[in-house]
């Protein structure tokens, strides 16, 4: 399978950075780089609503 080259814009990389959660941060980081080897739309990887955000 090829393997596939991930860029993040630099505002995704400073939300990463501001992430004060080290689990959650390393979670997310790890389901990003999970995109290498496949980077279509994965179901585990589908979009979720976070709980505690409030949209504005």
């Amino acid at each position: 399978m090829p393997r596939y080259k991930i860029l993040i814009h630099r505002r995704v990389a400073k939300f990463l950075n501001s992430i004060m959660d080290e689990k959650l941060k390393n979670k997310v980081k790890e389901s990003i780089e999970e995109l290498v080897d496949y980077p279509l739309i994965l179901r585990e990887l589908d979009v979720e609503k976070l709980e505690g955000i409030e949209r504005t």
